[in-house]
């Protein structure tokens, strides 16, 4: 068990390193904007764990940088989150309309 698993994990991080070139950019950004907004490094490593999605995690942390009740940050997270689902959704080929997202016109194609 123990080769087989090194060699998976060893496929792994691999497959997964060109992500990297994103995902620590993004990683700094967000760690900086955290502690800038008086967030407490032990508070940016779990805020980063429970929360990834990209401008969601920036605007709540600015949310609540400025003193917003945790619920308005949850709020904004919800309505950033949901707007860009509707998009990818709506400009997915698979999908025949766009009828889940409200507001966005059925697609004639």
């Amino acid at each position: 068990m123990g080769q087989t698993v090194r060699r998976a994990a060893w496929d792994g991080a691999r497959a997964i390193a060109p992500l990297l070139i994103g995902v620590v950019p993004f990683g700094i950004v967000a760690s900086v904007t955290a502690v800038d907004h008086g967030v407490a490094p032990a508070g940016v490593f779990g805020f980063s764990t429970v929360l990834y999605a990209g401008a969601s995690q920036l605007a709540a942390i600015e949310v609540l940088g400025r003193g917003a009740p945790p619920l308005v940050a949850i709020g904004t997270v919800a309505i950033i989150t949901c707007g860009s689902s509707c998009t990818r959704r709506s400009s997915h080929r698979t999908w025949p309309t766009s009828d889940s997202c409200p507001g966005s016109a059925p697609r004639t194609s």
